[in-house]
């Protein structure tokens, strides 16, 4: 090492070592204190901690899952992270946009011993400590007192909106790196603190994104931006010093090195094609809406407070999810910041700006006052619009800038008012009265039915286990799996199917993840038992619509045989007796008698595609190329199909000889099968011709013919050869071509048969 790296070493060392030997009993204490606190807030979990987590429906056995997988890939696979094999076989499943929060799930591995919940709840606790503690550096370093700091850390730990968050997002749970990103920056800009200031923010700024997200990440960039016009306006000599751009270049290289286990993946899978907008798939107006927050919500408490909640205010202040649009600042931090803006304008204008800016943001859209949306348009409308940065697509999540900055605000009025002699002699008693109001106004107690409300118990059954125990490479299809609108928490069942993986440590043919893509979607929608579950929760029924008219369990046992599912597992508690009763006769003739386990009902699959596979033809629409629409068709209702594009169906003829199949599929032969193509159509609008086509095994298209379809529903036909065998699949294009842009074709009841 050159003597001028020695000597920066040597200097760096030294001042680390002099801060913590000066401040180490002081965020010890802290620490315990914050977490004592933590625990008598949530003392139901505490009192559960190895069985029962904060949080309700699939994000709690996402984030359970999270936890396990970061060790699972990192110490026993050895393998990167960010891919899955466990979740979609045989493709796998990316993991670049999963809310994982790496660091924090990798210190959880030690405790994951005792249980998972265990783990979870270690770091859950931990969160709120280290969040006080990181706000306390901040607020007492611009304030220089350390009881308005104290102050500080609870208004923002105990928070209304980190309650919230942190009861459904694990990677909300530490939202301590923003106060301490802004603390190094701002040291630096003051040209405060020496050697380590650039390294503690690049630092900062790999734990802001990796143990919290990009979405944190990204507030953070925009923090510091502001922070950075502040100076550049008001303190612009501080800035243009050499020795600042110095600073801010080691911590970006600090940045890119440590954090470059997990920027590589993440970028290379935003520049696959369609990455982008499968991101931003909900960045509708009034999707974008719905997660933004009320102007009410900043001063009403949040729903869950049992203390102080407004009977019906969710009805209309905070929607359908409170958690992502609960924004109550608190009464008390409010008054001490308006008290620090009246007294104390010079420091207090630059957090008052910061906290109006980033709650501006959070409104989203438009301007909502409790039930009337204003139409007002807030500065998010063209935020949204900045590529990169419009994968905030909940607009309330910018409460956490807004909630530092008030925390902030807070402190500084806090020791205003502390300046006052007879207040300072109180300090003490007046901190802890204003601190115990701040957290019961924000985080209030998790106690009675708010508890049972907003927990989980983690219970596996039990044949789980078992099934981790068989031996073989085979998958498992959990029932129901896809998500419910309708019900309160739309993605239970995928995110136990998600969580039984860490058990079994067998592939789940589909799972909750934090955002998937449209293949994976058609993925669980190519199999016919899949959506005749899911509609047996909607309406009763085990419908499965589709252009093609055929034998959907030949479908479904295809499918499984394509994604090798070895067991179906069955959550009874999903349905009500009469649809349990349909649902399980279903299964139990196609695949004998389950075995029961906690309500559980498990299926093998093996005997029942062995007799069933390779005697039908079994097809299915390319999703993308076919619409649904519900018409009038000979004077009654029912659903027809529009070809879109090339109309596009994948088909899978039997063998001819149902005897030699195995043989063949296992060594590579096949059979032509002479098939006769039977389907309903008409044209809408104006002539249209379905040119009927397929697709060989090298890509060339072969015209078979050309259909003018009349103006009335007609069932056609044409004769086509097809190639056998289930891993053979033979393309067909329906394609229409229309004589007039307002023309389409409606099809139904495709079939297919040997002649």
């Amino acid at each position: 090492m050159a003597k001028g790296g020695e000597r920066w070493y040597a200097s760096a060392l030294a001042s680390a070592r002099s801060s913590v030997r000066a401040n180490a009993p002081v965020y010890a204490a802290l620490f315990v204190i914050f977490l004592a606190i933590a625990v008598v807030v949530f003392s139901p979990v505490a009192a559960n901690i190895t069985t029962i987590v904060p949080g309700t429906g699939g994000d709690v056995y996402q984030n359970l899952w999270d936890i396990w997988w970061v060790g699972y890939s990192t110490f026993t696979l050895h393998s990167s992270i960010w891919y899955t094999n466990l979740v979609f076989p045989p493709i796998g499943a990316s993991l670049a946009f999963q809310t994982m929060m790496p660091i924090g799930s990798l210190l959880s591995t030690p405790f994951q011993g005792v249980s998972l919940a265990f783990a979870y709840n270690v770091v859950f606790f931990v969160s709120f400590a280290v969040s006080g503690i990181t706000m306390f550096a901040l607020a007492r370093y611009l304030t220089k007192s350390g009881y308005a700091a104290f102050i500080a850390g609870l208004a923002f730990s105990f928070s209304a909106f980190h309650f919230m968050q942190a009861i459904a997002h694990i990677d909300w749970l530490f939202i301590a790196w923003l106060p301490l990103s802004a603390y190094f920056f701002i040291r630096i800009a003051r040209g405060d603190g020496g050697r380590l200031q650039p390294v503690g923010l690049g630092l900062s700024v790999v734990l802001t994104i990796f143990m919290g997200d990009f979405e944190q990440g990204i507030m953070l960039m925009l923090l510091l931006l502001a922070l950075f016009f502040a100076y550049l306006v008001f303190r612009r000599a501080r800035i243009l010093r050499r020795a600042f751009w110095a600073d801010i270049g080691i911590a970006a290289a600090v940045t890119l090195a440590v954090g470059s286990f997990g920027f590589a993946p993440v970028i290379g899978s935003l520049l696959q094609p369609g990455a982008i907008s499968s991101i931003n798939q909900y960045n509708t107006v009034q999707s974008l809406q719905s997660w933004s927050d009320n102007l009410l919500s900043f001063f009403v408490p949040g729903p869950f407070n049992t203390l102080f909640a407004v009977p019906g205010s969710s009805s209309y202040v905070f929607g359908y999810d409170p958690t992502e649009t609960t924004a109550y600042v608190g009464y008390v931090a409010l008054a001490l910041s308006l008290y620090a803006v009246y007294r104390d304008r010079k420091r207090a204008a630059l957090w008052a700006v910061v906290a109006l800016l980033f709650g501006w943001l959070a409104i989203g859209p438009n301007l909502t006052v409790g039930t009337v949306n204003t139409g007002i348009p807030g500065i998010y409308s063209a935020y949204i619009r900045i590529p990169g940065l419009n994968v905030i697509r909940e607009a309330g999540r910018f409460d956490l800038v807004v909630s530092m900055a008030t925390s902030i605000l807070a402190a500084l009025g806090m020791s205003l008012v502390l300046s006052d002699g007879r207040m300072k002699r109180h300090a003490l008693a007046v901190t802890a009265v204003l601190g115990a109001l701040i957290v019961l106004e924000g985080s209030g107690m998790m106690t009675g039915a708010l508890a049972a409300a907003t927990t989980t118990k983690i219970s596996v059954p039990a044949v789980y286990y078992s099934i981790a125990g068989t031996a073989g490479n085979f998958s498992v299809l959990n029932l129901p799996l896809l998500p419910d609108q309708s019900s309160p928490y739309p993605q239970l069942y995928g995110g136990k199917a998600l969580l039984y993986t860490a058990i079994t440590r067998k592939p789940a043919v589909g799972a909750y993840l934090t955002r998937w893509n449209s293949s994976e979607q058609a993925y669980l929608l190519n199999m016919p038992l899949i959506v005749q579950a899911y509609n047996l929760q909607l309406s009763g029924n085990m419908v499965y619509s589709s252009p093609i008219q055929e034998n959907y369990t030949a479908q479904t046992l295809l499918t499984m045989f394509n994604y090798n599912v070895g067991v179906v597992a069955l959550d009874g508690t999903a349905y009500n007796q009469s649809s349990l009763n349909q649902i399980t006769g279903y299964l139990n003739s196609m695949f004998g008698t389950p075995v029961l386990s906690n309500s559980t009902l498990v299926y093998t699959t093996t005997k029942a595609m062995g007799s069933s596979l390779f005697k039908n033809y079994v097809s299915y629409p390319v999703l993308s190329d076919w619409s649904p629409k519900y018409a009038v068709i000979n004077g009654s209702f029912r659903t027809v199909w529009i070809p879109l594009g090339y109309g596009a169906v994948v088909t899978y003829a039997p063998f001819a000889n149902y005897t030699d199949a195995q043989r063949k599929v296992l060594s590579g032969y096949s059979d032509d099968i002479n098939t006769t193509i039977s389907f309903q159509a008409e044209y809408t609008g104006g002539p249209v011709t379905i040119y009927l086509e397929s697709l060989d095994q090298y890509g060339h298209v072969h015209q078979i013919t050309q259909i003018p379809l009349t103006g009335a529903m007609t069932t056609y036909t044409a004769n086509v050869v097809l190639t056998s065998g289930p891993r053979l699949p033979n393309t067909l294009f329906f394609a229409p071509v229309a004589s007039y842009n307002s023309s389409y074709a409606l099809i139904s009841n495709i079939t297919f048969s040997r002649r």
